[in-house]
């Protein structure tokens, strides 16, 4: 018996529309896309350090605000100047490294280490002057009001001077150690957040000489 066959499917795909190319517009606003920008160009970057100098002036702002208590604007003061004690350490003993190593290349925000030595020290030095004023202005008159006195020694009285010095012959004197420097000595090494006075010292043996005297942190600040 005859078999019938089906004719085999045609692979001719159907024809595709001719493509045409999208009609050119201008923006919508009439001119021309603007150039891409130079992501090499300092402009564009944000400098590590200065911006952190940046945040520390708003907390400085935050001890201004008579909007808080007078305690958080203290307490606010005080990280202001914490902030600042870390950054010396940190950020700009790094920078100092930088400039003795010779370090000449700027990062992308066009800043070489001398350069962002030179720039802290301009933004820093009216914001620590503001500070100080704020503190002695502001902060210290109101805490007396609140009967919170930081005395002098001269403002104390027969009984408190001496109940001072007693406590500074006893406690403090026996641990101080006097270091002089001079061109046959070298500078001693001052420890961070210590506290240190540089005071002359006269002897008729040897005459006068600079010393660094050290408060060991062991001692009550207060």
């Amino acid at each position: 018996m005859p078999t019938k066959t089906k004719p085999a499917p045609s692979t001719d795909a159907p024809p595709k529309p001719a493509a045409t190319s999208a009609p050119a517009h201008p923006a919508s606003n009439g001119r021309e896309a603007a150039p891409a920008p130079d992501l090499h160009a300092p402009q564009y970057y944000f400098n590590r350090e200065l911006s952190w100098i940046a945040f520390n002036k708003r907390v400085l702002e935050e001890a201004q605000d008579r909007r808080y208590p007078l305690l958080e604007r203290v307490k606010f003061l005080a990280i202001f100047g914490s902030n600042l004690d870390e950054f010396f350490m940190t950020r700009v003993a790094g920078l100092q490294e930088q400039v003795r190593a010779g370090v000449l290349k700027a990062p992308p925000d066009g800043l070489t280490p001398a350069a962002q030595l030179t720039t802290i020290r301009k933004r820093l030095k009216p914001m620590l002057k503001e500070a100080r004023r704020h503190l002695h202005n502001s902060l210290l008159p109101e805490l007396a009001k609140s009967g919170i006195v930081l005395h002098d020694f001269g403002e104390l009285n027969k009984k408190q001077r001496d109940k001072a010095n007693a406590f500074f012959t006893e406690a403090i004197f026996p641990v101080l150690t006097p270091l002089a420097f001079d061109p046959g000595r070298p500078f001693p090494h001052i420890s961070n957040l210590s506290l240190n006075l540089a005071v002359r010292v006269y002897s008729q043996e040897y005459g006068e000489h600079f010393a660094r005297l050290k408060f060991p942190p062991s001692l009550p600040r207060l």
